[in-house]
């Protein structure tokens, strides 16, 4: 596993929530009754797309998560990049401005 990329198990975890919503959503859809009558398949079907509103929130805050942490990830690989030496202030550089006693 590399640090800082999104895992293969995270990446199915936000698809698999996803694909949950849309078929909790279509459920609901195909559910909802066409006459009075059958108004306990409109209370079911209320509750199943109710359901996969909360999916779908669930998976965006997931993404949401996995983007701050990639984010952060990058801000601290960022520090921890070595310092370069600048070519301006080297001895040679210093010693031929007559800024050093060498």
């Amino acid at each position: 596993m590399t640090p800082g990329k999104t895992t293969f198990g995270a990446i199915l975890k936000v698809n698999g929530k996803l694909l949950l919503a849309f078929i909790l959503g279509g459920l609901a859809w195909l559910v909802w009754p066409s006459k009075p009558e059958w108004w306990g398949f409109g209370v079911f079907s209320i509750i199943v797309g109710m359901a996969a509103l909360r999916t779908s929130i669930d998976a965006l805050i997931t993404i949401a998560k996995l983007y701050a942490r990639e984010k952060e990830f990058a801000a601290f690989t960022e520090l921890l990049k070595p310092v370069t030496p600048s070519e301006m202030a080297d001895k040679d550089a210093l010693k031929a401005a007559g800024m050093t006693d060498e």
